[in-house]
């Protein structure tokens, strides 16, 4: 990682908010979507990532062209919070590191683990959705709330997460971009309760 690039905080997650009740439109469908506009994708491939037609899908994708500025704001807050998926035979989960975070938001994470478990839960409506939540500092994996015989599992992990510091979602099914999704929208939750 480069230490010019500009690290994500709460507040520029909090920027994404203020539309979120506009025309009906849900704001995990809206990040989703933006998520998937920014890899290239098309409304067929949305529609079926969200599960929902091609009409609703085009609406989310009207309401984001005509809502530029806010558009903008999503699509900059959203392309630099990296993912890096991790494909470790020794866990049963799929690992995903998010990275590029603010020190301050790894240490509200931290600090409101179990909460941000709890977001994730709720905003993905599986409550068996994600295995362990870590914390990486300088590419060592730490598992808080886990005993260390547990957490012995996960620490080969490590070898893939190099000099990152971030956080290591373990997904036991994951779903690129509405999983992605999924935990932006759980971080924006923990940044607006905790006023990080």
């Amino acid at each position: 990682m480069c230490e010019c690039e500009i690290l994500i905080n709460c507040s520029d997650l909090l920027e994404v908010t203020y539309l979120k009740n506009r025309r009906g439109l849900k704001l995990l469908d809206i990040i989703t979507t933006a998520l998937m506009l920014l890899e290239k994708h098309g409304r067929v491939s949305i529609a079926k990532k969200l599960g929902c037609t091609e009409r609703q899908a085009r609406n989310i994708i009207e309401f984001l062209k005509k809502e530029k500025e806010y558009f903008t704001i999503l699509q900059r807050v959203l392309s630099r919070i990296e993912r890096k998926v991790i494909y470790a035979i020794e866990v049963d989960c799929n690992p995903v590191a998010y990275y590029n975070l603010a020190n301050d938001l790894i240490l509200a994470i931290m600090q409101n683990i179990v909460a941000l478990r709890d977001y994730i839960i709720i905003h993905s409506g599986d409550p068996e959705k994600i295995e362990i939540i870590g914390i990486v500092k300088n590419g060592e994996l730490e598992i808080p709330g886990v005993p260390p015989d547990l957490a012995a599992k996960y620490a080969g992990l490590s070898r893939f997460l190099e000099d990152l510091n971030g956080v290591v979602v373990c997904w036991r099914k994951y779903n690129e971009n509405l999983d992605d999704a999924v935990f932006i929208l759980s971080l924006i939750d923990l940044c607006s309760s905790s006023r990080v």
